[in-house]
């Protein structure tokens, strides 16, 4: 559909700018959600829908690429421009360049060995290109010359100290110092202005600052420094944590100081610190000005560099009376009077008339860039503007690869990000700025923005949700409840309606079938969206509407400064605040379970995953004993002052091992007092988040049984509200923070998400587009809150869910569908518990699709599979077989056992490389075992973390770093784990920066384990000393059963004829030498088919015993019950005759065409038997009545016999892998049939002439002797 263009009345483009900007919310009709059905991605009319409730349509030419550009610089020589991607796991790696004159990209990913990267410089001749960022724990400056055609290469790389409160120094923005001898860097946790001299390439100075430097221009002899966190704290000062640095903050946690600091280069010290706007960014020299961009005011400082005050301040509002929430991050002079500012938040550039501090600056209008803008370098040479878009046009990068206990999916995954450079012709026309102001406010939802935020009316009807914010609703408490990183296809693929991807499901009905039985009784969501990448940016937009430009920032260079993945960071908080800080301000109630709290502890051991499971079973009932840690004395604690106070303390945090049902019994006690006293708060907060998972680590619960105690929690609390006296006036919300753990066939953001209440529509599918900002505003919109910021004053209500016709139907959870304590490293815990676990991918489907429509033989489309599958990778194990017997896999285990194991490992690679090459058997390797993967794990410890005040998820984004390139985490710890890791060797982390070459493994876990990490006392702290570093099992598994060692090598029959090549297998086996004392027998297919051909076997004696009986009693003796029954055996020769002559297998198939031969030649036998002894009662003779009776048979028994032949015939000659059962069923029940018919007609009546002819016989002679003993 498209981004809508919001009918204009044409007159409008007569009067002027400033009147259009003025009045342009009021010449606009109501149009609803502007958003209708469009799913996130590129539209049919080239603009890009993102998951923030915008349109992105760039003007001028768009270069994208793989990755997330933070800086943008324009050689001098105007040529070529130069690109840096913030980091290397993100879809793109190092610098991109790209030539002026084409605007093309020339040169991609030039590698610089930095995990993330930030700023860039050019030298005054533009030989030399710098540039900022990390390895690990170490920042970095890599030095660079540059080619006449603009292509950069490594001349040096200087390694910088760790910072003074430990850990990476974290070099942001760099500038040319203006001796053209050094460099400045800002040195963000160092608070600091680094000095690099660039003859020695050493670092000479690092001149103190304020809080979180991030910018540096230089003017005249002075550097100017941004000051992100602002000023130093003071005794008294209310402070929030920043990466070890305290920040001056307000009661919101969010930073009440911003400044810029003057630095004296000939005296290396501070000469000034000036006080410019909240989080000021990236800055422009322009004259005697410095220009001051302020992401958390929504300002522009204007900096006299004679006097160094600020001389004017200028409020950035993108329409009349807006509220904050346009970020401005970046600023440039341009043609002399006008000043371009990037709003990060409205995706555009404001561009101001601006003729000096002394008269006011004039909005000319804005000009779309896409998706948060945050640099701006100007190409003069064609007075262009380049504009640097780190979110670009969202994830619509190469899909990735994802697979959890078994599944494999592939899919849109949130992290294949997609940047871009927008190249703006810099000298704008009235008539274009008129159209691209336009187009930014269609994008932005502007449009009747002052109808949407019009004041309430009186004497209103309470509705579900009210038309204006402050009109009476009936709806009076909301519980909003954040879950944790799922996609909707992950969930709800395999819902069977909607937009649903059954191929990419991984916790389906079986694992969750609460959260299917929401979304059938009530709306479906599928076309919602979560707005954040990962949880430290997606909790900001859950609970704030909104991210603060350095923590996007932060999340697209990888999280160098802090993981605030639930607060703990107070750069990470917004000017605007919180949802909560917004209730309470208006004088409402607020009580918060776990959400954006950053610990959970107490006086007692933490404890196992089991022990808090155990709490759990104790707490609901199941079992008798003593809590481990009673109720309160472990309490959770938040770094935000405003939310402490509203938290209930006995409720975890974020931490998987502790699990959702615990979780669920603390909300369970403290609502029933809300229930009892009647004081239940007007919202509520819970962060239920065990579907986040622990991975495959160790004493944890398997992915599937995390997320099936997630559904089953929420599950009750929806029960536990729906059965009490709120529910009348409830409603519960539900949403992920954000959807990085999984994939989805629409976007990477697309996520589950439920809207349950008496006054919502039931068993309906919603598909228009919906995010968590509309599910912040449906809050405030039957609360009565006023929006906080930008991006809620623009987002409609979810109104189109609602009904004004209650229905009071409480909702009864469902149990559990699979256990909640299966612990990894169980037997069979890695099974998965889903039926679909085969990898589906486009390649794959496009084949399938070719197979069915050309109805191709199996073998045949089998070779081409994998032929075209092995050609995908070539470092991929492809195995690809046919399915029979039930639609298994044909798989052959061989168990060795009877030796330690090294020596089994071995024999089991003996084995393998003896199988491989055999027709019709593909041999697994290790790659088809989750517990075989080579590579490095990393144990967590949870005690030491505790106490160092380290969070896992901090520990496990640093980890990411050396992931393979696509790798995506199963995972990520919630206080203890064992990752198993493929180290990526294109990353400095496993190789030497100097030569380029691959680090020996111990080098690797070396390096691994100098990452430090900040601790709670400001040291650092390195890895090694929270976690064990080892190398991981090898290609081979060898595990244990009953306490004995024991090894398996499992092998796919690819062929239908199972019992040839399993007897090759063991032909093969029998030739092999295997290491003294190993002992080997055959598992898997074949010995289902023994196991069958048993259970086959007894069933039909048990038939043949019962068919005996009922006609013993039927018959009244046994001669005709063994006649018939003697037919049987001969009936089984056409069958076997079919078999051989058709090469047919011994299958499961088979054995069911046996068994039903069995019931048709005993009941063609019943049928004549009973007729001749229907005869014989009636007086015939013996011979008589046989011949007669069977006579009288023939015709119905031939008539029998021909229909089933001619119905079952077909199936004789079927082809494809989805025939092969019933052909070989078709074959054994014809052939069997046929000869079946033979012996009824001729067979039986032979043998019952025969018993009665020695029956009568007997009974003559018996007359005969009765007669003479009665006459003698």
């Amino acid at each position: 559909m498209g981004r809508k263009k919001l009918g204009k009345k044409r007159g409008v483009a007569l009067i002027s700018l400033a009147s259009l900007l003025l009045g342009a919310g009021s010449v606009y009709a109501a149009v609803g959600n502007p958003f209708d059905k469009d799913m996130v991605g590129r539209q049919a009319n080239g603009s890009v829908l993102t998951p923030v409730n915008q349109y992105v349509t760039p003007a001028g030419q768009q270069v994208e690429f793989g990755g997330n550009p933070i800086s943008v610089k324009v050689r001098p020589d105007g040529k070529t421009a130069a690109a840096i991607i913030g980091r290397s796991d993100y879809g793109g790696n190092g610098i991109n360049i790209v030539d002026l004159e084409t605007g093309a990209l020339v040169k991609n990913n030039i590698p610089l060995s930095l995990s993330h990267m930030w700023g860039l410089a050019y030298s005054a001749d533009g030989t030399r290109l710098y540039a900022t960022g990390s390895s690990g724990t170490t920042g970095k400056v890599v030095i660079m010359s540059v080619a006449d055609d603009g292509t950069p290469s490594i001349l040096q790389t200087v390694s910088l100290p760790l910072a003074a409160v430990g850990g990476n120094i974290n070099p942001q923005d760099i500038a040319l110092g203006p001796d053209g001898k050094t460099l400045l860097v800002a040195l963000s946790r160092d608070n600091s202005l680094g000095v690099i001299d660039l003859e020695s390439g050493q670092l000479t100075d690092r001149i103190p600052v304020g809080n979180a430097p991030t910018s540096v221009v230089v003017s005249g002899n002075a550097a100017y420094v941004t000051n992100t966190g602002g000023r130093a704290a003071e005794p008294g000062d209310l402070t929030v944590d920043s990466s070890g640095t305290p920040i001056v903050a307000e009661q919101t946690g969010s930073s009440a100081s911003g400044t810029v600091s003057v630095v004296d280069l000939s005296g290396k010290t501070v000469s000034t610190t000036v006080e410019v706007g909240l989080q000021p960014a990236r800055m422009d020299v322009s004259g005697s000005y410095v220009f001051v961009a302020n992401t958390n005011s929504d300002t522009v400082s204007v900096i006299d560099t004679k006097t160094n005050r600020v001389v004017q301040t200028i409020d950035v509002e993108p329409y009349p009376n807006a509220p904050k929430g346009s970020a401005p991050n970046a600023v440039k002079m341009i043609n002399g009077n006008q000043l371009a500012v990037s709003l990060g938040r409205n995706n555009a550039l404001a561009v101001y008339d601006w003729n000096g501090p002394s008269k006011e600056p004039r909005l000319r209008g804005l000009v779309p860039t896409a998706w948060f803008p945050v640099d701006i370098a100007t190409d003069e040479a064609h007075n262009r503007l380049l504009v640097a878009n780190a979110d670009g046009v969202g994830s619509l990068g190469p899909e990735r690869n994802l697979k959890i206990q078994g599944i494999s999916v592939t899919g849109h995954s949130s992290y294949a990000q997609q940047g871009s450079l927008s190249i703006i012709p810099a000298s704008f026309g009235n008539k274009e700025l008129v159209q691209w102001t336009d187009d930014v406010y269609a994008n932005n939802n502007w449009f009747e923005i002052a109808g949407r935020n019009a004041k309430p009316r009186n004497n209103k009807k309470p509705v579900a949700i009210p038309e204006r914010i402050g009109e009476p609703s009936p709806i009076k408490h909301i519980f909003y409840i954040v879950k944790e990183n799922r996609t909707y296809d992950q969930v709800h693929g395999d819902m069977g309606k909607g937009n649903s991807d059954p191929a990419l499901t991984q916790f389906g009905k079986d694992v969750t079938p609460n959260f299917h039985k929401i979304a059938n009784t009530y709306p479906l969501l599928d076309n919602f969206y979560v707005s954040g990448i990962q949880s430290a940016s997606g909790h900001q937009w859950v609970m704030q509407a909104t991210n603060t430009d350095y923590e996007d920032k932060e999340t697209d260079v990888g999280n160098v400064r802090s993981y605030p993945g639930g607060a703990g960071d107070s750069l990470a908080y917004a000017s605007t605040g919180h949802l909560w800080d917004n209730a309470l301000k208006h004088g409402l109630s607020v009580v918060n379970f776990g959400e954006d709290t950053t610990a959970f502890s107490g006086p007692q051991a933490f404890g196992t995953w089991t022990d808090w499971y155990n709490d759990y079973l104790i707490l609901s009932g199941q079992k008798q004993g003593e809590l481990h840690v009673p109720i309160g004395d472990y309490t959770a604690k938040t770094d935000i002052p405003s939310l402490d106070p509203i938290t209930y303390k006995p409720f975890p945090t974020f931490d998987s091992g502790i699990p959702d049902q615990y979780r669920y019994e603390i909300f369970k006690q403290k609502f029933e007092d809300y229930v009892k006293n009647g004081d239940l708060p007007q919202l509520v907060q819970m962060w239920v988040m065990n579907d986040h998972t622990a991975g495959t680590s160790t004493g944890f619960p398997t992915p599937q049984a995390q997320v099936a105690d997630n559904d089953l929690a929420v599950g009750k609390i929806v029960d536990l509200i729906s059965h009490s006296p709120y529910w009348k006036d409830s409603l519960i919300l539900v949403t992920e923070d954000d959807a990085q753990n999984g994939v989805d066939h629409v976007d990477g953001h697309r996520a589950p998400a439920y809207v349950i209440s008496p006054w919502v529509k039931k068993g309906v599918t919603d598909s228009h587009y919906w995010t968590v900002i509309n599910m912040v505003r449906s809050i405030e919109q039957i609360l009565g809150l006023p929006p906080m910021n930008q991006n809620d004053a623009a987002a409609v209500p979810m109104s189109e869910l609602f009904t004004d016709k209650p229905d009071f139907t409480p909702y009864e959870f469902v149990p559990n569908q699979i256990p909640l304590d299966t612990l990894n490293g169980q037997p069979g815990s890695n099974a998965a518990a889903l039926a679909n676990t085969a990898e589906v991918t486009t390649e794959a489907k496009e084949i399938e699709k070719a197979w069915i429509q050309k109805g191709e033989d199996v073998d045949a489309v089998t070779a081409r599979l994998k032929e075209r599958l092995t050609a995908l990778s070539g470092s991929a194990v492809v195995t690809v077989t046919n399915q029979n017997i039930s639609g298994d896999d044909s798989q052959v285990k061989i168990d060795l056992t009877g030796a330690d194991g090294a020596t089994l490992e071995q024999a089991a690679g003996t084995i393998r490389s003896s199988l491989e090459g055999m027709a019709d058997l593909s041999v697994l390797g290790a790659a088809d075992d989750e517990d075989g993967l080579a590579g490095y794990r990393v144990e967590l410890d949870r005690a030491k973390l505790e106490s160092a005040g380290v969070k896992p998820e901090q520990v496990m984004e640093r980890v990411r770093n050396y992931l393979a390139g696509g790798t995506l985490l199963e995972m990520n710890a919630g206080r203890q784990d064992a990752v198993p890791l493929e180290i990526r060797t294109e990353l400095p982390a496993a190789r030497d920066d100097a030569s380029g070459m691959e680090l020996p493994e111990t080098e690797v876990l070396a390096m691994l384990g100098r990452e430090t990490f900040q601790g709670k006392d400001g040291k650092p702290v390195p890895l090694e000393q929270l976690a064990t570093l080892t190398r991981a099992a090898g290609t081979q598994v060898v595990r244990e059963r009953d306490g004995e060692p024991f090894a398996v090598v499992t092998a796919n029959i690819t062929s239908r004829n199972i019992e040839q090549v399993a007897g090759q297998v063991k032909k093969r086996l029998s030739e092999l030498t295997l290491p003294a004392g190993v002992h080997y027998s055959m598992n898997g297919i074949t010995a289902q088919v023994g196991q069958m051909i048993g259970e086959m076997a007894i069933a039909l004696s048990v038939s043949v015993v019962l068919i005996l009986l009922i006609l013993s009693m039927v018959f009244r003796g046994w001669r005709a019950p063994l006649c018939v029954l003697a037919g049987i055996p001969f009936a089984f020769i056409g069958s076997i005759a079919g078999l051989v002559l058709t090469g047919g297998e011994w299958d499961l198939a088979t054995l069911v065409g046996l068994l039903m031969i069995t019931g048709i030649a005993a009941t063609n036998g019943i049928v004549l038997v009973d007729r001749v002894e229907r005869h014989l009662s009636a007086g015939m003779a013996p011979r008589e009545a046989i011949l007669l009776g069977a006579s009288s048979r023939v015709r119905p028994v031939l008539m029998t016999a021909v229909t089933t032949v001619l119905t079952l015939l077909p199936l004789c000659f079927s082809s494809g892998s989805d025939t092969v059962i019933s052909k070989m069923l078709g074959i054994v029940v014809v052939c069997g049939m046929i000869s079946s018919t033979l012996i009824s007609l001729l067979l039986i009546p032979l043998l019952y002439d025969w018993v009665l002819v020695r029956r009568y016989r007997t009974a003559a002679a018996d007359n005969g002797a009765k007669t003479l003993l009665r006459t003698s």
